[in-house]
């Protein structure tokens, strides 16, 4: 590449403090033979004069990376257990999580082993057809069941997004939004996955190690106030069908005309089942 360029003499000297690595400096030049041993020398004392102020602006970069990722996750935390209902507060951990992550596609999906269904609970950013919220889907044949099978991160770029396209049906869709990255990273709960937090973007390539060890703590974090919202709204609807099936016993034992208790019986009964249709008969 550099000979291509032209380029055709150059001085490398390796920057490094506290016998640590810390960079490169080099020279190029066009002409041959431009560089003597003199002038050798003397970048090679540049890079001596270099490379202490590099190696303290990185250690600055990365304390100010540290100090801000330690201040979003702690934020992440406090907006996650300010609610019982995640849909609420979704938005606003996505706020924080982009600081941290870069997005284009944001997304908390439930996985149902016994039901064998993945259900799109809340996302951000590009829509994907067929994976709005509320969406229940078959189990089989998508990322959900590989963290099922394997609870582990999962990253993939575009050359292998493209790979499995045809046999994920999710995939494909993402893919057809123009989604070129992914990372998948389990929502554990006691051990067991009970979801995922799905990352995705537009740019090929964009997501590395960091990216994942950032994604896997931010995904803890979340997988414990999204347990308790799914223990939460269990608690209600066995509040509410305990309430609705005492309702029914008062109906039944309320009046000895039948017609009427059957009237009262079959609102009771729908508002219990959710149901905006007569299912029961008397």
């Amino acid at each position: 590449m550099v000979v291509d360029s032209g380029l055709k003499s150059g001085i490398s000297i390796p920057l490094r403090s506290r016998n640590k690595p810390v960079g490169v400096l080099h020279l190029r030049a066009f002409a041959p033979d431009a560089f003597s041993s003199q002038e050798a020398a003397f970048v090679e004392a540049l890079g001596l004069q270099l490379a202490g102020p590099l190696a303290s602006e990185r250690m600055r970069i990365r304390l100010e990376q540290s100090t801000l990722e330690e201040s979003v996750l702690a934020e992440i935390g406090r907006i996650m257990t300010s609610s019982l209902e995640i849909g609420d507060v979704f938005p606003h951990c996505a706020d924080q999580i982009a600081r941290l992550i870069q997005f284009d596609r944001l997304a908390i999906v439930l996985i149902d082993a016994d039901a064998g269904t993945k259900t799109d609970l809340y996302s951000v950013g590009v829509e994907i057809p067929g994976q709005e919220p509320g969406t229940v889907t078959p189990l089989a044949n998508s990322v959900a069941e590989e963290i099922l099978k394997s609870p582990k991160p999962l990253l993939l770029g575009a050359e292998k997004l493209n790979e499995r396209a045809d046999r994920y049906p999710d995939t494909r869709a993402g893919v057809d939004q123009g989604l070129k990255s992914l990372i998948a990273v389990p929502l554990l709960w006691r051990g067991h996955p009970i979801g995922y937090l799905n990352i995705r973007s537009e740019i090929d390539g964009v997501y590395g190690t960091g990216d994942i060890k950032l994604a896997t703590v931010i995904a803890a974090q979340i997988a414990g106030s999204f347990a308790a919202s799914m223990l939460y709204a269990q608690s209600e609807q066995e509040s509410a069908s305990r309430k609705g099936l005492a309702g029914i016993g008062r109906i039944i034992t309320s009046s000895h005309d039948v017609d009427a208790v059957c009237e009262r019986f079959a609102v009771q009964a729908r508002e219990l089942s959710h149901s905006t249709e007569s299912l029961y008969r008397c």
